[in-house]
């Protein structure tokens, strides 16, 4: 479910909390632990999404959009959009999404695309899809009509 995007440093640290053991096999990897913790230290989808948007919120991100793709296609199941007023935010709200969708959420981007200086940024976390945009290259590639059949799960103006 999390594949290679998934950042495992984080269960050692749930698993100590819970003092619980995980049973390792002969090379010393994890054979098994308990499911319970593992959803209890980690977010789904849809929930990674809510923080990240309580995360642009709070890092004063505007014309917040989040969408449920899942009937539209499989490559992922969110996307969310937001307009970063100038590059220095736009570089702030990237950052700042990374990071607490690491340290609170246990997931890793799988990649960072565009650049800050081109006014639209693009962090990939699997399930959930951000677009960070300035509101210029927001209205010129005006993905939301792309997307027009999508269910709205968060519309923050």
């Amino acid at each position: 479910m999390y594949g290679h995007w998934f950042d495992w440093s984080n269960v050692a640290s749930c698993l100590a909390h819970a003092k619980i053991s995980p049973t390792k096999n002969v090379d010393g990897h994890v054979e098994s632990i308990s499911g319970y913790v593992l959803r209890r230290c980690f977010l789904e989808g849809i929930e990674l999404a809510h923080l990240l948007v309580d995360t642009v919120i709070d890092k004063k991100g505007e014309d917040i959009l989040l969408l449920d793709i899942r009937e539209q296609t499989v490559f992922c199941d969110y996307f969310l959009f937001c307009n970063a007023e100038n590059e220095r935010q736009l570089k702030a709200l990237a950052e700042g999404l990374i990071e607490k969708a690491k340290k609170e959420a246990g997931w890793l981007s799988r990649g960072m695309e565009g650049a800050v200086e081109s006014g639209w940024v693009l962090l990939d976390f699997g399930d959930l899809i951000v677009h960070i945009f300035n509101p210029e290259q927001r209205a010129y590639y005006n993905l939301e009509d792309l997307w027009h059949e999508a269910r709205v799960v968060v519309r923050v103006a």
